[in-house]
Parts: structure tokens; C-alpha cells; sequence
């Protein structure tokens, strides 16, 4: 079972925008190790008002930043609240706005890019978790319930999976955030 200490902490932020004073093209967002301590749906918001307020002068850029924005900001009304995502495609649209945001790494909105590539990867992070602990719990609260010893089996292994699913994709994340630029968003 995953222990509550596998979110990495928030070091040194102050929360919301203000962490980061904007400066020309300069992101909005904290810098890395200063991500704010919000919800998951407060932290794609802030990346996507970012991602649109990112100036480019070529229209191959503009195209990645468009797309990117479109994505992520697409994912917000999937909500159902701060945290818990109502469908996981979400994720997938993340991952392709991230990717268009890997494109801008090489513009003039590269500080905007990576920040807010961790800002998505953060937030689906977390959502990813409480998914997990969701899933654990309702397997715990239906202990003895299932009649069919297979079915609990089974659930189990899914959740388990899961589990070392996101222990994989935390070890990813700790690596990109010792990167920079395009390396640090792919």
C-alpha cells in the first residue's frame, strides 16, 4: 500500500501566481520544487492561463502553444471536483498537450513550458493517487461482500498494478525535474 509520504513534498513556494513576478515571456508558475500545494484542477488552470498567455513570433510555435492550451484547458471540465477526474481520457489529452508543450521548449516560451509541464504532470499526479486510494478503499469496504473469490483477486492485482504504476511514474517525474528544457518535459 502506497504511503502518504510518495507525493513529493512542496518546498519553498508561496502558493498561487504570485511565486513568480511575470517578466516579459517569463512564466507565471514557480519554478520547480515551488509547484503550489492546490488541487490538481487549481494547478491545470494556472498551467493553462500560462500556456495562453505564452508569447511565440513563429507560427509553428503558436500552433504547439494553441494546441497545448486546447488540450489541457479541455481537461478542466472533466472534474467532478478539485481532485477526482469523471474520465480518464483526460489524461490522454494531457499527454498530448504536453507533448505540443515539448515543441515550445524550443521558442522563446521555454520557461513557460516546462513549468507548466510540471504543473500538468503534478497535477495528474495527484489525481492519479487519490484515484488509487479510492480504489483501495472501496476493495477494503467491500471485504467479504464479494462472493466470487476471483472477481476480488483480480481487483486486487488491478489496484496493486496501479500502485506500481504510479511508483514508476514518480521516479519519471523526479528525473525530468533534475532535467531542463525539451528533456525535461518529454
Amino acid at each position: 500500500m502506497l504511503v502518504l509520504a510518495a507525493i513529493p513534498p512542496v518546498v519553498g513556494g508561496t502558493g498561487g501566481s504570485a511565486a513568480v513576478t511575470a517578466a516579459g515571456n517569463e512564466a507565471t508558475l514557480a519554478g520547480a520544487g515551488n509547484v503550489p500545494a492546490g488541487p490538481p484542477a487549481a494547478l491545470k488552470a494556472e498551467a493553462a492561463a500560462a500556456i495562453d498567455d505564452a508569447t511565440v513570433e513563429k507560427r509553428r510555435f503558436a500552433s504547439s502553444r494553441d494546441r497545448a492550451f486546447d488540450r489541457i484547458n479541455g481537461t478542466l471540465a472533466d472534474y467532478r471536483d478539485p481532485v477526482r477526474l469523471a474520465s480518464m481520457g483526460s489524461f490522454t489529452d494531457d499527454a498530448v498537450g504536453v507533448q505540443a508543450l515539448a515543441k515550445l521548449a524550443r521558442s522563446e516560451a521555454n520557461v513557460t513550458a516546462v513549468r507548466a509541464s510540471r504543473y500538468v504532470a503534478l497535477a495528474d499526479n495527484r489525481t492519479t493517487y487519490r484515484t488509487i486510494l479510492d480504489a483501495r478503499l472501496a476493495l477494503n469496504q467491500t471485504e467479504g461482500e464479494l462472493d466470487n473469490e476471483g472477481l476480488r483477486r483480480s481487483a486486487e492485482a488491478h489496484v496493486d498494478n496501479a500502485e506500481r504504476q504510479f511508483d514508476r511514474a514518480q521516479r519519471r517525474l523526479a528525473r525530468a525535474n533534475d532535467s531542463e528544457g525539451r528533456r525535461a518535459i518529454r
